[in-house]
């Protein structure tokens, strides 16, 4: 029910949310929603230039990552009600992979 709220609020576009860390704070957008929920629809969007979206895969095979946040930066999304939960560094780099470092 959490990540279904935070894909539904991440589909609302140019919402802003503001991020906490230990550098300081900065700001979050949600976008209009990609079309399809797969690894080619992933690297289209990037690739067609889409200025903002967001993007969450239809099937787990991105374990500990959710969503995917376009728009100034490339934002990973993972939601979760644990105390601790395994990184997603893995789902990072296939992210970065399908995106492209030439478009990202």
């Amino acid at each position: 029910m959490h990540e279904k709220s935070m894909h539904l609020e991440m589909c609302i576009g140019n919402k802003r949310y503001e991020i906490l860390n230990t550098s300081g704070k900065s700001h979050l957008y949600s976008a209009a929603l990609a079309p399809g929920g797969t690894i080619s629809s992933l690297r289209a969007s990037a690739r067609n230039r889409l200025s903002s979206f967001y993007w969450f895969p239809y099937i787990v095979n991105f374990v500990g990552l959710d969503g995917v946040l376009v728009n100034d930066n490339i934002c990973a999304l993972q939601a979760t009600i644990a105390d601790t939960h395994k990184g997603p560094l893995e789902e990072l780099r296939k992210v970065w992979q399908t995106i492209g470092a030439a478009v990202a």
